[in-house]
């Protein structure tokens, strides 16, 4: 058996973003009817998704291919979705992780919730509760996007902007806005690492 489901679900009738897609899913489940029935709800929104049975695949395709939002089972054959959870933040923190468990203790909950998991849905899952976390975590996923981007165009044109600033005799709001995106930049870093640890 493929380590990766020999689909991928989306709507409408031609894939890449300028199509349609709403975004990409990354869906990890060991059992391939429970891949398929995920892939078939989720890709219902009009979410592009790719189903994996075995988590190494997942990470290696993880690494060429950025998803929106990575919905893992718990409990896997070699690995659980925290340690998953633990990988991706690795690679790339910003991507939210929701957890699909049949049993989760008080403890793995709490590890789960410190480790940064973006939601828990519970085995047997509720469809319309599915839909909703990753409509959530979707726009969670888009506004991060949406805010780095505009973080790092700041940060690129900072001196230009203080310089016309001060070329327009407004020396103090120059240094102002220098300073709010410096601290902007900084509290991106702070959630980095707070994310990481």
């Amino acid at each position: 058996m493929s380590d990766i489901v020999d689909f991928e679900r989306m709507a409408g009738p031609s894939a890449g973003v300028d199509a349609g897609i709403q975004g990409k899913i990354f869906i990890v489940d060991d059992e391939p009817e429970i891949v398929e029935i995920l892939s078939d709800l989720v890709g219902s929104l009009g979410f592009k998704v790719t189903g994996f049975t075995e988590p190494r695949a997942m990470l290696e395709a993880f690494r060429n291919e950025t998803p929106d939002v990575v919905l893992t089972d718990h409990k896997m054959p070699g690995t659980t979705g925290l340690e998953l959870l633990g990988f991706v933040r690795k690679i790339n923190p910003e991507v939210p992780v929701v957890m699909i468990s049949g049993y989760l203790d008080r403890k793995e909950l709490i590890q789960a919730i410190s480790a940064g998991v973006f939601a828990v849905i519970e085995k047997p899952f509720d469809s319309e509760r599915v839909l909703q976390v990753c409509r959530n975590a979707v726009d969670f996923s888009h506004a991060a996007q949406l805010l780095n981007r505009s973080l790092n165009l700041l940060l690129f044109h900072c001196d230009d902007i203080q310089a016309f600033l001060v070329s327009q005799g407004k020396g103090d709001l120059a240094g102002t806005v220098h300073a709010e995106i410096q601290y902007l930049a900084e509290q991106r870093r702070k959630l980095q690492n707070i994310e990481r640890g």
